[in-house]
């Protein structure tokens, strides 16, 4: 299966009609699109909670991209 997403979850204003106008930004995002790039892994990592805390945001079904770190690429 492909997925479909962008890198990061901002709702750009000009499209914000698009999505529901209740809960985080990822919540509104994951209403419309099934994945999403972790951009801000390129230039650190985050803790554990962090990473939990997104992952109870989305659907059953939503995947993350970690971007590597830049060190790496």
């Amino acid at each position: 299966m492909i997925r479909i997403g962008t890198a990061g979850w901002g709702v750009p204003r000009q499209y914000a009609d698009g999505f529901p106008d209740s809960g985080s930004i990822l919540e509104r995002y994951a209403t419309t699109l099934m994945a999403a790039e972790i951009n801000s892994t390129f230039y650190r990592s985050h803790k554990p909670e962090t990473y939990a805390r997104w992952a109870s945001a989305v659907p059953d079904g939503f995947r993350f991209a970690a971007k590597l770190p830049k060190a790496i690429t």
